[in-house]
């Protein structure tokens, strides 16, 4: 249960996006799953967490892409690209969300 707390060192503030694949590396889920990162979302821009839009989500892979486009078209609007502070608060949150 290492990859949030390894994103966590290399950089305070992390896209929403790398979060979510990082809790789902430590749980071994499936992290393209439009409606689970949905729900992610929801809860964890939900909890009052300091959040801060941000200008551009880059995508790393092609598989990125792809989940990129499934999601739009799951929930009819864009991927937010958002900036969360991920300190000890932030990582409890995240670790708190269950599908």
């Amino acid at each position: 249960m290492r990859a949030l707390e390894d994103l966590r060192q290399k950089l305070l503030f992390n896209s929403l996006f790398d979060t979510w694949k990082a809790l789902c590396e430590e749980r071994g889920w499936e992290w393209a799953d439009p409606a689970a990162y949905l729900a992610f979302e929801e809860h964890v821009l939900g909890s009052g967490l300091w959040s801060q839009p941000a200008g551009v989500c880059a995508l790393d892979e092609e598989e990125e892409a792809a989940f990129l486009e499934a999601f739009e078209r799951h929930a009819g609007r864009p991927l937010r690209t958002v900036n969360i502070r991920l300190d000890e608060e932030a990582v409890a949150v995240v670790r708190a969300f269950a599908p």
